[in-house]
């Protein structure tokens, strides 16, 4: 069966299954919103790994509250959605199709919710965010909280994003300055035209980051700490919602072609831009390491 049939039975792979079968007609609402519902369903069914089947052959717009104060609903192959219209509640009940049409067990701790959502629930919390921000995850860290076993899982059930999602970029760390410091606060970056000023627990350096060598700064003025933005692409740190526990972060990379992941944080890492590039600084080893990142 050709990728052009596949899409139009919803990704079923079943015997008899026909476009006017799996199809999804929406109904209601304006033509722009009825558009938006396609574009996130296509987007959704071209990603969909193909041993997956989901057959939705009704998507209802309205503009009255659903029951529960819920934005979606999902039952009998037809989903309901209130607007306006969010790509991600479409994902979230696409998402609720997938699990109990493929019967995927949502059996273990997993799908345990920390404040009483069933366990098909926190699988759909889950696969909304699968289609891109789960990629971006990358690897687990060290300190992500266990509700992250659930993004991990339920993206294995797509594609790789395509080519507007960088995923595959080549990250590397390039270290040019270690300071020795074995405090354990917070770090604070000002950033002047001819170097950088690292202030942490009383401790207080002025040097060029490129070479480590001492300089005088008169104009610096305080980094946010958390995004570093250049000419070409910025990089800041995203917080990610694990099912449980609190929030993670990664640093992420975006620029012109898309997005890319990289990487777990350091311990109390913070991020500055100087001499258009994106650099970082954090605690390791007893030091203070200051160093650039090249993503190509």
């Amino acid at each position: 069966m050709g990728r052009a049939a596949l899409a139009s039975c919803g990704g079923l792979i079943l015997a008899g299954c026909a476009a006017s079968d799996c199809e999804p007609k929406v109904r209601g609402g304006s033509p722009t919103q009825a558009q938006a519902v396609s574009s996130a369903s296509e987007e959704l069914l071209e990603r969909l790994k193909p041993h997956l089947n989901v057959c939705v052959r009704k998507i209802r717009l309205t503009d009255k509250p659903l029951p529960n104060e819920t934005m979606g609903g999902y039952r009998g192959k037809t989903i309901w959605l209130e607007v306006p219209i969010w790509p991600i509640v479409v994902y979230h009940e696409y998402c609720h199709a997938i699990q109990r049409q493929n019967d995927l067990s949502v059996q273990g701790s997993v799908w345990d919710s920390d404040v009483g959502d069933p366990p098909t629930e926190v699988f759909a919390l889950a696969c909304e965010q699968a289609l891109i921000s789960s990629f971006l995850l990358g690897d687990r860290c060290p300190d992500d909280p266990d509700g992250v076993d659930a993004l991990f899982e339920t993206r294995e059930l797509f594609a790789y994003p395509n080519d507007e999602i960088a995923v595959g970029r080549s990250v590397e760390f390039i270290p040019t300055a270690i300071i020795a410091d074995d405090g354990m606060g917070p770090i604070e970056i000002a950033v002047a035209s001819n170097g950088i000023v690292v202030v942490a627990d009383g401790l207080r350096v002025e040097l060029d980051p490129m070479t480590g060598a001492p300089v005088n700064t008169t104009d610096a003025e305080v980094s946010n700490g958390y995004s570093a933005i250049t000419s070409n692409a910025d990089v800041y740190f995203l917080q990610f919602l694990p099912i449980r526990g609190p929030n993670t972060l990664r640093r992420i990379w975006s620029g012109d072609e898309g997005l890319a992941g990289m990487g777990c944080l350091e311990e109390q890492e913070r991020l500055f831009s100087w001499a258009d590039l994106a650099w970082s600084a954090f605690r390791k080893n007893d030091s203070i390491t200051v160093g650039w990142w090249r993503v190509e």
